[in-house]
């Protein structure tokens, strides 16, 4: 079997109508809340304002086929600028055939040119398999659990 073509590009605004299909799918996925309007505006800020991070289309033989959302943040305990994988998403036909192990390396890439100190991700406890992928990438979990409060 043939590896597909993938690549990678930074989102613009002609990317918002797919995006948000994407997006919708991935929330289902992860059973999140799927509010559209949010979602268009959370996009724009991120195309817009740099410095909050990078949405980058995935796309496999030309056509798009997953986004993924690095987000910039600071940090004393990683040594300086960071970021966070926010969402990473491929579409069911793409999965399967590497594209995700792919992007992963090409955002440690991407960050290492950027001259950032760490990439964070977060990952269920349950997934072995993605666990499996993140661990031969190099990432390792903390005996610590990651704790919000929304504001």
């Amino acid at each position: 079997m043939e590896s597909p073509t993938a690549g990678w590009r930074r989102a613009t605004n002609d990317d918002v109508p797919i995006l948000l299909q994407m997006m919708e799918s991935f929330c289902t996925l992860e059973h999140l809340h799927f509010m559209a309007d949010q979602r268009h505006n959370l996009i724009l800020s991120m195309l817009e304002q740099k410095d909050l991070g990078r949405l980058f289309v995935i796309e496999c033989d030309g056509s798009p086929a997953g986004y993924a959302a690095l987000c910039f943040g600071f940090s004393f305990e990683y040594m300086g600028r960071d970021a966070f994988i926010d969402e990473l998403y491929i579409d069911e036909k793409s999965r399967g055939k590497g594209l995700g192990t792919q992007t992963m390396e090409y955002l440690i890439g991407f960050g290492e040119q950027l001259g950032l100190k760490a990439i964070h991700l977060e990952v269920d406890l349950e997934n072995e398999r993605a666990q499996n992928v993140y661990r031969k990438l190099g990432f390792r979990g903390k005996d610590r659990y990651l704790w919000t409060k929304w504001l």
